[in-house]
């Protein structure tokens, strides 16, 4: 009777994870969805990294490709406020379902009209930090 009822534990948190997973993936593809994954990109990115990061805009959905326009990193006022990377327009595509296959997750990456900046003796030694 245990193992019965240990098993239909298991199956229905099975079950309703992956209906949660489905749910989230397709409200995100969709166009407020899509706001809040690039709010959450903007504020992750400017977390974790020194400098404050902007997209544009996202298209696309979670299931195969992500395409998003107008991508840019800015360093913050104190270090000079430059754009040190940008990018137009770049696309993402992936195959989600190839994290079980043991295959390449990510297939491509492309950037269209990609800037970096590069300035010499900006860091605390004056070494090329950028």
């Amino acid at each position: 009777m245990f193992i019965h009822r240990l098993i239909f534990i298991i199956n229905f948190a099975c079950f309703w994870s992956v209906v949660l997973c489905g749910v989230l993936i397709a409200g995100l593809s969709t166009s407020p969805g899509m706001n809040l994954a690039r709010y959450a990109g903007e504020w992750a990115g400017s977390r974790y990294l020194n400098g404050q990061v902007s997209v544009g805009r996202l298209e696309g959905n979670f299931w195969r490709r992500v395409s998003f326009y107008d991508l840019s990193m800015t360093l913050p006022d104190s270090l000079g406020g430059y754009q040190v990377i940008g990018a137009l327009e770049g696309k993402v595509e992936f195959q989600p379902l190839n994290l079980f296959r043991d295959k390449p997750i990510l297939s491509n990456i492309t950037l269209d009209g990609l800037k970096v900046l590069y300035r010499e003796g900006v860091g605390p030694r004056n070494w090329d930090s950028i």
